[in-house]
């Protein structure tokens, strides 16, 4: 944080991700603002759950499927049951988004936000390759 109060910088976020963390006292963080948590869903997410829960601060929640990461498909089941839990969050869905339809799919389910980066490269890669550059 001193680094962006040094240069005047307001406008950024801190993204915590579950992932690498070990502090599990997650109150600590939120003495600041624009904290981001990154739920990872890496096999050790279950811990995180009811810790997230008991906040005192209501953070924004990335839920992040790392195994998706890829457009390799999205777990609509347990999205749906993990935004009915987390509702009052603001949720950001990241990892297995292959289709730009299915965000509004997301929107309508109720998640503030996605995390798409494979999706956007295959447009600019198909956009790329249909351009003509001969003069």
């Amino acid at each position: 944080y001193s680094i962006f109060e040094k240069k005047k910088i307001d406008i950024f976020r801190v993204i915590l991700g579950t992932e690498n963390l070990k502090n599990f006292n997650l109150n600590n963080f939120f003495l600041r603002k624009n904290i981001i948590i990154s739920l990872d869903f890496n096999g050790y997410e279950k811990k995180w759950f009811n810790k997230i829960k008991s906040l005192k601060k209501q953070p924004e929640l990335i839920f992040m499927f790392v195994r998706k990461v890829g457009g390799r498909g999205i777990d609509w089941r347990k999205l749906k049951l993990l935004i009915t839990y987390y509702r009052k969050f603001n949720c950001i869905m990241a990892g297995g988004i292959k289709y730009s339809n299915q965000i509004r799919m997301l929107k309508n389910m109720g998640f503030t936000g996605v995390i798409v980066s494979n999706l956007i490269h295959q447009h600019i890669s198909r956009d790329i390759k249909s351009l003509d550059f001969n003069f």
